[in-house]
């Protein structure tokens, strides 16, 4: 098992379809080969593929229902330090001690007018508030866009990984999220996901550096990956193994 000084907390963010459930999957797998123990929070109340992708079984029932719905989080519920809450993410992350790897998923949206995600917000920053053991990776796949800013969740780790794939939005998205972090002083690293060629990394890298974004890794796109999200398989890290083992050593760092 690696020694880290601090467990280390990563929160994983970037444009909607950008990449961040893949790239927060395959740093797991990789953690792992470190023998480091990961905890995988899944905050997106939408995308629901994230076990599947790690090829796990052992993940925790949504907390959301566990400590009674969306409507109890908001209502009584709704100052995170409350000692319901507090109690349902201890419970959960003591089960998690015995397992290598755990998943604890937040909460999904499960019916129509449901209401806001705020109730999300308050269930993570309560896990990321938890005293992790000191060689523990808790990686956090965040929601699409930057509203985690507001609601403090980004506040709560110690480095946003924020995911660029090669589109306009995207990186005027990271343009704002580097803003947010520096404002909150977490480190930012961004990187550039289904980069198809060398022309594209070198103007993907020109732009950003213009925002005064510098660019940590970038992960080609890659065939088989494609075809195992679409064929609903575990992933692989295949041909980006290195570069993103060098991400994973620059996050431990």
């Amino acid at each position: 098992m690696v020694d880290l000084a601090l467990p280390v907390k990563v929160l994983v963010a970037g444009k909607g379809g950008s990449g961040k459930s893949t790239i927060t999957t395959l740093i797991a797998r990789l953690a792992l080969e470190k023998r480091l123990r990961v905890i995988v929070v899944d905050a997106d109340e939408s995308n629901p593929g994230i076990q599947r992708m790690m090829g796990s079984n052992r993940t925790s029932e949504g907390l959301m229902n566990t400590v009674g719905g969306r409507e109890h989080v908001f209502g009584t519920m709704k100052d995170a330090s409350s000692e319901e809450l507090q109690n349902a993410v201890t419970s959960v992350m003591e089960e998690a001690r015995g397992s290598d790897l755990y998943i604890v998923q937040v909460g999904k949206v499960r019916e129509a007018g449901s209401g806001c995600a705020c109730p999300h917000g308050a269930i993570t920053r309560e896990i990321l508030s938890y005293p992790f053991s000191s060689e523990t990776l808790v990686l956090v796949d965040a929601e699409a866009g930057v509203e985690h800013f507001g609601r403090g969740i980004d506040a709560k780790v110690d480095r946003i990984i924020f995911v660029v794939d090669p589109s306009y939005d995207s990186v005027v998205l990271c343009r704002e999220a580097k803003r947010l972090a520096d404002s909150i002083k977490v480190k930012f690293l961004a990187v550039l996901n289904k980069v198809d060629s060398e022309s594209t990394s070198t103007f993907l890298k020109a732009k950003l550096a213009e925002m005064g974004v510098e660019v940590k890794a970038v992960l080609p796109y890659d065939a088989d990956v494609v075809s195992s999200t679409l064929q609903g398989k575990p992933l692989e890290a295949g041909s980006a193994s290195e570069i993103l083992r060098g991400l994973l050593d620059e996050i431990l760092d």
